[in-house]
């Protein structure tokens, strides 16, 4: 297993930080600069990224927390949490007020709890 596997994407790392998600975790998405030569390096359009256990780095870093972390921080006041493998992606949801499903699919399974946390904080209506 990678650190890929294990962190949220580049992508919902930044819409997690947006969303108000404390920026606190063992690892972080370390921003460097245009003129940095390193395979690992994600790519944006602000600049390259590399996912690592070495802390906060710069200001421009982003949290890139793990499923653990996330699943702490996820509302309480949900009783039922679950997640599958289904039609190739991990899905991960909850039992909604009406009875229904609401479910997050991705790739990964952290990804799919980030969504889920992104979710559950617009319902909330504190994004």
């Amino acid at each position: 297993m990678n650190l890929n596997q294990i962190c949220v994407s580049l992508e919902l790392a930044k819409e997690l930080k947006e969303a108000g998600y404390k920026q606190d975790s063992l690892f972080w998405w370390n921003f460097y600069s245009p003129g940095a030569m390193d395979e690992e390096l994600v790519r944006t359009a602000y600049g390259r990224y590399k996912l690592e256990n070495i802390g906060q780095d710069s200001e421009e870093s982003i949290a890139a927390p793990t499923a653990s972390e996330l699943l702490e921080q996820l509302p309480k006041d949900i009783a039922f949490y679950h997640w599958r493998w289904e039609s190739g992606q991990y899905n991960f949801g909850f039992e909604n007020d009406n009875g229904g499903e609401e479910n997050f699919g991705e790739d990964t399974l952290v990804d799919a709890i980030a969504k889920c946390w992104l979710y559950t904080i617009k319902r909330a209506g504190t994004w």
